[in-house]
């Protein structure tokens, strides 16, 4: 079975992250700059929350709020769900499946080194049926 080491070999392992300071506008801007579906947030030098396009729609937009005020952590998902480059692609399968979470953190010794989505397990496990 594969892990999730092989999914970041192809496709990159770049962790894009931001300050919980930042405004939802930034946070945007940030995204459609690395063509990416989140942003993993920081504080004190460590991961605290995720944020995704889903959490714009959710907590931003549908909640009428202003995307030049907002602060990032205001609006971000917390904690952030993770996972090992030595776990199986199955494994993040079942971890997805069971949450309404659609991207996991890739930790190895609790630093971080990527970020695979659900679309990206999914790939995976449809190339090995």
């Amino acid at each position: 079975m594969s892990t999730v080491e092989s999914i970041l070999l192809e496709k990159g392992s770049d962790v894009i992250g931001l300050v919980d300071t930042t405004t939802v506008r930034i946070a945007v801007g940030k995204m459609i700059e690395a063509n990416v579906g989140c942003l993993i947030v920081e504080a004190n030098d460590r991961a605290i929350g995720i944020f995704t396009e889903r959490d714009l729609l959710r907590r931003v937009v549908g909640e009428g709020k202003d995307p030049d005020t907002t602060l990032i952590s205001e609006v971000m998902t917390s904690p952030v769900s993770s996972c090992k480059p030595s776990d199986e692609v199955g494994e993040c399968f079942k971890t997805l499946s069971a949450s309404e979470f659609r991207h996991l953190l890739v930790l190895d010794n609790e630093e971080p080194v990527g970020v695979i989505s659900l679309r990206d397990v999914a790939l995976v496990l449809h190339r090995a049926e």
